[in-house]
Parts: structure tokens; C-alpha cells; sequence
């Protein structure tokens, strides 16, 4: 009788340390997690996609915000260019006023050369990623450049210096989403060429060639001025316009982009507990049975104890 219990004893006790060893080797093996490739492979491709959706969405997202800073800076130099535009139109009331002397109207050739170079220093400035925002699609083209150009002065042809834009009439575009794309630069030559195509560098060369002469301007010049003014005043609230919706537009695709964000980490998070919960419950199974057989073979030993007793 104690062989028959020796054998019933040794046989439960290497079945318990196999149990033990298989479940080790499990953990051991895949770190508390089923190997996804080959015993889940529907798992493993939801969590890869989910992974490369939320790279996607983070790429969108940096891409919207970096295009928010570049419009950031683009609508501030264009509001110090509208206020240079308010500049010159007080200038130009003053020496169009009647009162000035010769002397005066000297003196404010060179407050027109103070604005105008203003404004070619706020057009030509790169942004902080080195990129001239008012050369349209041209960013590594400086889009003012002063050549010298004949103009038509009192009906006679005249070399003056002016600036040229060197920029084209395009917009960089950014991308922003799987299709939606946002303008990140201007087209320059809309904010110095009103819409008879006079360009404003050229019609204040015109101004300064009287002022310095110590002349009034005649009715013809001031016409051209006004004008000139009038129409890039407009190019300049549309251009504002554009910058804020597209800032908008930016802003709201990286709010979604945000919330999108947190809901696939959140599915991509379920989809791994859902690994680990279903390796955990074949653990927490297994250690139930490794239980129930502890307890047999304690009642084993005893009856064993028993018998020997006996």
C-alpha cells in the first residue's frame, strides 16, 4: 500500500512542476503577453494600423501648429505694413496741403525714403525658418531688390531707383491633413503693385523726384497716389483676411487632431490590455489548477501520513 501512495504522490508531485515550468516559461518567453504574430496576428495588425494613425495624426498636428507660428508672423509684419501705408498717406496729405516751403518739401523726400525703406525691410525679413515669406513660392528669393528703371516723370523718361519684386504670384501650401492643404506664405507683389499695376515704390520714386526738386506735387501725381494707396489699402485687408482664416483653419485642424489623438492612444491602450488581460486570465487559470492540485496532493500526504501511521 505505501508503494501504490509513493507512485499516486510522485505523480502529482510532476505534474504540479510541470504546470510550474510551462507557466514560467510563458512569462519568461513573452513578458506576460501572448506572442502577438503568431497567436493573435488580427490583434497585432488593429495595433499596428492604430500606430501608424496616430503617427499620422501627430504629424498633422506638428505640421498645423508649426503653420500657425509662420502665420503668427506673417500677420504682424503685415499689420506694421498696413500701418506703414497710414504713414505715408499722412505724409502725403502734408506736402499735398499747400503750406509747405521749399526747404520742408526737401525734408520730407526723406521721410519717404525712412517709410519706403520700412516697408522693404519688412517684406524682405525671413521668418524663423529662413524662409522670405512674401516670395510666394520663391522662399529663398529675396522678394524686394533695388535696380534702376525709367519712368515716365512730366511726359520725360527718367532713371530712378526703385525696388523690384523678385517673387512670383503663387502661395507655398502646407499640409495640414490627409488632403487639406493651407497657404503658408503671400505673393509680395500684391501688397506693392495696386490694381492698375503701378507699382508703389515707383509712384513714391515720382513723389521724391519733386520733393527734392523743392516742388509741389501736380494733380496728375497726387491722382496716382491716391489711388495707389486706395488699392494696396485693399490688397492689405485681404490679405489679413486670407492670413486669419487660414489661421483659424490651422488652429481647428490641431484641435482635432488633439482629440483624435487621445482617442486612438486610448483604443491603441484597450487593444494592448486586451493582450495582456487575456494572458493574464490563462495565468490566473492556470494558477487555479496549480491550487486545486496543491490541495490534492496535501490531502494525498496526509492520507499517505495516515496510512503509514496506520
Amino acid at each position: 500500500m505505501r508503494i501504490t501512495t509513493n507512485n499516486m504522490f510522485a505523480g502529482m508531485s510532476e505534474n504540479m512542476g510541470s504546470h510550474f515550468s510551462a507557466i514560467g516559461e510563458q512569462m519568461k518567453r513573452n513578458n506576460f503577453r501572448v506572442i502577438r504574430s503568431g497567436d493573435d496576428p488580427i490583434m497585432e495588425g488593429r495595433i499596428i494600423n492604430l500606430q501608424k494613425k496616430i503617427g499620422d495624426i501627430d504629424g498633422y498636428k506638428n505640421a498645423s501648429n508649426v503653420l500657425n507660428a509662420k502665420l503668427g508672423e506673417i500677420d504682424l509684419r503685415v499689420k506694421e505694413y498696413g500701418k506703414s501705408l497710414n504713414t505715408v498717406n499722412t505724409l502725403f496729405q502734408k506736402v499735398s496741403s499747400g503750406t509747405m516751403n521749399t526747404q520742408d518739401l526737401i525734408q520730407m523726400a526723406n521721410q519717404f525714403d525712412d517709410i519706403e525703406g520700412g516697408i522693404v525691410q519688412l517684406l524682405n525679413m525671413k521668418n524663423a525658418h529662413g524662409d522670405f515669406v512674401f516670395s510666394g513660392t520663391k522662399t529663398t528669393t529675396e522678394p524686394l531688390v533695388k535696380e534702376t528703371k525709367v519712368v515716365n516723370i512730366d511726359g520725360t523718361p527718367t532713371s530712378v531707383e526703385v525696388y523690384a519684386y523678385k517673387g512670383n504670384g503663387d502661395r507655398q501650401q502646407t499640409k495640414v491633413g490627409l488632403s487639406q492643404y493651407l497657404p503658408s506664405t503671400v505673393a509680395g507683389d500684391r501688397l506693392i503693385t495696386d490694381g492698375n499695376g503701378n507699382s508703389i515704390f515707383e509712384t513714391l520714386a515720382k513723389v521724391k523726384h519733386y520733393l527734392r526738386n523743392g516742388q509741389t506735387l501736380p494733380d496728375s501725381i497726387k491722382d496716382e497716389v491716391n489711388k495707389s494707396l486706395d488699392g494696396l489699402l485693399d490688397s492689405k485687408i485681404h490679405t489679413s483676411s486670407e492670413i486669419g482664416i487660414a489661421t483659424q483653419e490651422s488652429q481647428r485642424s490641431s484641435d482635432i487632431y488633439s482629440n483624435m489623438h487621445n482617442q486612438y492612444t486610448e483604443l491603441l491602450s484597450n487593444s494592448r490590455d486586451a493582450d495582456y488581460i487575456s494572458v493574464a486570465t490563462e495565468i490566473k487559470k492556470q494558477q487555479q489548477i496549480m491550487k486545486s492540485l496543491a490541495s490534492s496532493s496535501k490531502v494525498l500526504l496526509e492520507m499517505a501520513q495516515l496510512r503509514i501511521n496506520n
